[in-house]
């Protein structure tokens, strides 16, 4: 029995901070202090370092985590929706997302080494997972073309959030040209 109440104070520990970690490079960019990061967490900086040994690793559950939640949040636009515009507003959640944070993730994969490829293909597998079931339900609903593919979508939605980082007015535009061509005609 005393391994059950450390498993689960080590999970709540790790939640707690990858929770911090978010919310710290949120505001600070994925530089924030390892040892705030431990502070906001309500931990020492040796159980930040017992879960995440290096930045790195830090950077790659935050971006995970984030990647995880856009998922979930498809799920429960497809759960909310009955017209087919859950994929609508998904790739609008996703563009601003990617051009919020573009920055973690290219940390997270600059010091990867060997492994950013590994990395990019697990989030670009559940972002296109995601995008598939919306972009199903926008079908049904005959809201997007047929021959319209989850990787086409990604790549331009991660284009336009590439383009309205340095012009942020230009991104509503785009993305509804974008949506434009995606209707059936």
């Amino acid at each position: 029995m005393t391994g059950r109440p450390r498993r689960a104070d080590a999970l709540r520990n790790y939640d707690m901070l990858v929770a911090a970690a978010r919310e710290a490079m949120t505001e600070q960019g994925p530089g924030a202090p390892l040892d705030d990061i431990a502070r906001r967490a309500g931990v020492g900086s040796a159980t930040l370092y017992r879960h995440f040994p290096t930045r790195h690793a830090l950077l790659v559950a935050v971006y995970s985590h984030e990647v995880e939640s856009l998922a979930e949040t498809g799920r429960r636009l497809l759960g909310s929706t009955t017209d087919g515009q859950a994929l609508n507003a998904w790739l609008r959640i996703l563009i601003a997302h990617i051009s919020t944070r573009r920055g973690l993730a290219a940390a997270a994969l600059s010091t990867a080494a060997g492994a950013s490829e590994n990395l990019v293909s697990s989030w670009h597998g559940t972002l296109e997972t995601t995008i598939a079931e919306l972009l199903a339900d926008a079908r049904e609903h005959r809201t997007a073309r047929q021959d319209v593919e989850p990787s086409e979508l990604l790549a331009l939605a991660i284009a336009i959030a590439s383009v309205t980082e340095t012009a942020p007015n230009t991104s509503e535009r785009l993305v509804d040209l974008v949506l434009e061509g995606v209707a059936p005609r």
